[in-house]
């Protein structure tokens, strides 16, 4: 029944199945549209878990300096931002194919991640926070919501959209947007 709850669970896994849409694919993704041999799938995954790890530093050295809004304000600004980018990028690179390497393709996805990993921990603790007597069950709550979105991606979204990368770009750009109509409706989005 709480509805805080239900949108900060949602924005987490919105935000965390912006990225993950890439993962499913990547077979599609790097051998197909990049055409990135098997043994080249580093080429996407350590500039994405990189980039993970930086969101996370952000995120520690953000605690305690900004406030959880200015922070996810800031989160939210530069995934949408960047997804956005990825979704032009996209359109370009299959517009003019030959002046664009097609390996930039892989930057806006680990950029992401940035925002991603920023905003991460400030609505997980925020969801749990909510039911502080029972954080386990909210912790299960929250990676239910997370597996569930995962799930629905895997089986449905992603197969829909691995065409292109254009249609990957849109993906993402459609989860981030999901996400932020959700949080902006929320108290922490409003500093309450």
């Amino acid at each position: 029944q709480d509805s805080e709850f239900k949108k900060l669970i949602f924005a987490v896994g919105a935000n965390f199945a912006g990225f993950f849409l890439y993962v499913l694919s990547a077979p599609v993704f790097l051998m197909q549209h990049l055409h990135l041999s098997e043994q080249q799938f580093a080429y996407m995954f350590i500039p994405t878990v990189a980039c993970m790890m930086l969101g996370s530093y952000f995120a520690k050295r953000a605690a305690g300096v900004y406030s959880r809004q200015q922070v996810i304000h800031a989160a939210y600004r530069w995934m949408a931002i960047i997804a956005v980018f990825n979704l032009m990028l996209s359109l370009a690179i299959s517009s003019w194919q030959d002046s664009i390497p097609l390996l930039a393709l892989i930057a806006p996805v680990a950029l992401f991640n940035i925002g991603m990993a920023l905003a991460m921990p400030v609505l997980s603790l925020a969801a749990l926070d909510r039911h502080a007597r029972i954080r386990g069950t909210a912790a299960s709550a929250q990676t239910f919501v997370q597996m569930l979105i995962s799930s629905i991606s895997a089986g449905l979204v992603v197969p829909l959209l691995w065409f292109s990368p254009a249609g990957l770009a849109l993906g993402m750009c459609v989860y981030c947007l999901l996400s932020l109509l959700v949080i902006r409706r929320s108290h922490l989005w409003m500093g309450q």
